[in-house]
């Protein structure tokens, strides 16, 4: 585990990209050991109803400019 004062990396990459949704990979690295990771799926969402709409294209030509 990691303790305090530890010096972390903390990464998240997009590994997954439809038309709604994304999905990251997260890593917590302390030097060259990882310590955890996992995967977080978002989706965008009409505010009123909630059902799935497409991710703008600009938010979306930002989010996978370095891939």
């Amino acid at each position: 585990p990691a303790r305090l004062d530890d010096e972390l990396l903390v990464t998240a990459r997009i590994v997954e990209c439809g038309a709604a949704q994304l999905l990251f990979e997260q890593r917590i690295l302390r030097a060259a050991e990882e310590i955890c990771s996992g995967f977080v799926r978002i989706a965008c969402v009409e505010v009123g109803t909630l059902k799935p709409r497409r991710i703008p294209r600009p938010l979306l030509a930002v989010l996978v400019a370095d891939r």
